[in-house]
């Protein structure tokens, strides 16, 4: 693999990194909040987090070809 491939490669498995500490975080105050509704809706929001990550991540490896 060209080196160029090999920096996108990194740079791509940090965005998801930092996209799985994002929904950690996000994880962790919705198990924090006392008022259903709004744990729910903040669980909802870890929830599509990830579902954005993992698609953009997945479309940039597939664009790549990585």
């Amino acid at each position: 693999m060209p080196a160029w491939r090999d920096g996108l490669a990194a740079v791509i498995d940090a965005y998801e990194a930092a996209i799985g500490t994002a929904v950690a975080a996000q994880q962790d105050v919705a198990r924090n909040v006392p008022i259903p509704p709004l744990r729910s809706a903040v669980a909802l929001c870890a929830d599509l987090t990830r579902d954005v990550g993992a698609v953009q991540t997945s479309a940039a490896r597939w664009a790549l070809d990585l």
